[in-house]
Parts: structure tokens; sequence; C-alpha cells
């Protein structure tokens, strides 16, 4: 008789293990990195409800590119995060616009890196990216993945080499890269505009080496073309940028073109034109429409 229930037992862990998601669906587990659509919203951290502190700025976002500040973004399923680093009165934070960067809406760039420490604690089979427009050094911008806890999480990515599977990338026993002070793999991935020498594996040259885009500057929604704007077609990961622009986000806009219709359309020629698979879809308001449910037919294309 026991031996009958250890053989039940063993039966039910078998469909345990074999109905484990990854990225909330079992499918992607064995799919590589540059395999997957990740849904992306565009200046992440510029909210329309208020900032988090007062001292470094006014609390609200006054021309706001998302709805949600980035903890509900993630809550919703967005698993990519395009943020801009600057310096302000000696600390890292995230705001938006060279020299007035600030008046608009500020926050510590420490402050949101611990939410999505928490984030990934809380969430085992998820990875984040963070596509970054960085104005710090990359000292500085360690020592902040430092203090937030999210370094044990920094992925190692070789240009030259394949990118891991979702998989191998959520596996807890990855070994870490001393030298380079992240994992290989890792579930937080970094694509950063700012490079320097001397260049550790986790900061991944976003358009120097690993990432091409289509345009973000249109300002009507019939200015919207699939060319390509930085970053070459041979890098691995497609950055497909669909918003417009006039200061900030136009939501208006984004009620039309975040409707799965629309953006599936869009996104479907795209991937024709260029000839490769969207990696990033990135939209403002990512509330409206249904940019989630997009993602999803997305990633059960092949790649």
């Amino acid at each position: 008789m026991l031996q009958i229930v250890l053989f039940l037992f063993s039966i039910f862990l078998s469909q345990i293990s074999y109905s484990k998601t990854c990225l909330g669906n079992e499918d992607l587990c064995q799919k590589k990195y540059d395999e997957i659509t990740f849904l992306t919203t565009h200046n992440s951290f510029n909210y329309s409800k208020r900032g988090h502190l007062k001292k470094y700025g006014p609390q609200l976002y006054l021309f706001p590119n998302q709805e949600r500040p980035i903890q509900d973004q993630l809550d919703h399923g967005v698993r990519a995060l395009m943020l801009d680093l600057h310096y302000r009165k000696g600390k890292v934070v995230l705001c938006h616009g060279g020299k007035g960067c600030g008046l608009l809406g500020v926050d510590l760039a420490g402050d949101i890196l611990k939410d999505l420490k928490e984030f990934l604690v809380q969430h085992k089979n998820e990875i984040i990216t963070l596509i970054l427009e960085s104005y710090v050094s990359t000292q500085d911008l360690k020592n902040e993945l430092d203090k937030s806890g999210l370094s044990p999480y920094l992925h190692c990515q070789d240009p030259m080499r394949p990118w891991p599977t979702i998989n191998e990338m959520l596996d807890s026993t990855a070994s870490m890269n001393k030298s380079q002070n992240c994992s290989s793999p890792g579930r937080l991935v970094i694509l950063n505009d700012r490079i320097e020498t001397q260049n550790p594996n986790w900061n991944l040259d976003l358009f120097g080496k690993f990432a091409f885009e289509t345009p973000y500057s249109f300002k009507k929604i019939n200015d919207m073309k699939c060319t390509i704007n930085r970053g070459e077609i041979g890098h691995p990961l497609f950055i497909f940028n669909h918003f417009t622009t006039l200061v900030s986000g136009k939501k208006r806009d984004a009620k039309k073109i975040n409707q799965k219709a629309f953006l599936l359309k869009r996104a479907s020629e795209c991937q024709t034109h260029i000839g490769r698979k969207i990696n990033f879809l990135t939209v403002d308001f990512f509330l409206s429409g249904n940019p989630l449910a997009v993602t999803d037919i997305l990633n059960q294309e092949l790649p």
C-alpha cells in the first residue's frame, strides 16, 4: 500500500514539474531570450500619477507616457522598461529631458530598483529587461544596483555567444561570474546606450552590439514606418517602437494604435518588412487597448 501511495505521489510531482511556467507560459521555457516578445513601456517612469519624492520635484509628471507607476506595470504583464538615468543634486534619478530634467517629475533610481528586486524575489519565473538612456557612469549605476540588491540577478552576455533559454535564465543555480559581478545566466538584463572602455559583461551595449530599433519620434499615426533607426539589423534584439509623441505621449493616439487589431497588423507588417521577430513591443499608455494580448500572440509564433 505504501509503495502505491509513493508511486502516485511521484506522478503528482512529475505533473507539477511538467506544468512549470516561464514568463507565465510553459511553452516559452525552451525558447531562447532573443526568441521572445516582451511587452515594453516607453519612458516607464513617466507616469500620470504622482512621483515619489516632493523634495526632488513636483508630485505630478505633467506630460506622462504611462498611466500607472512601474510596480503596477509589472503587475499587468510589462517585462521590459525604458528608463532615463540622470544626476540631480548628487543623486542618480529617473527623469526626462536634458537640462530641464526634474522639472516635470523625478524619482530616485534606487527606489525603483528596490521595487524591481522585490518583484524578482516574489516572482521566481520572471525576467526583467531594462533599456537605459543613461547619463551616469557605469560605476554609479553598479552602486545603485548593489544598494538595491539587484546585482546577484544581473545577466552576463557575450555578444558572440547564443542567448540562453528562458528556462536556463530562470535556473536559480546559475553560476556567478565574480570577475564581472553578474550571473551566467541571470534574470535581469540591462541594455545600456552608455558604454565605457572597461565595460562589464552585464552592461550590454544597446545599439552598438545588441539591438536595433524602429524610429521613435512619430508625431502622427500616419507617419509610423517600419524602417530601422539606431542599431544594425544584424544585432540579435529588435525594439519595435509603437507610439506617437508631441512633447510627450499622446494618449488619444494610444487609445487607437494600442487596439489589438491595429497593433497586431502593424507589428506583423514590420516583422515581415524587416524579416525579424519583435523582441520589445514598446508602447505608451500600456493600459489603453490590449498590447499584452498582442504580445501573447507574437509569442505563439515561430521566431
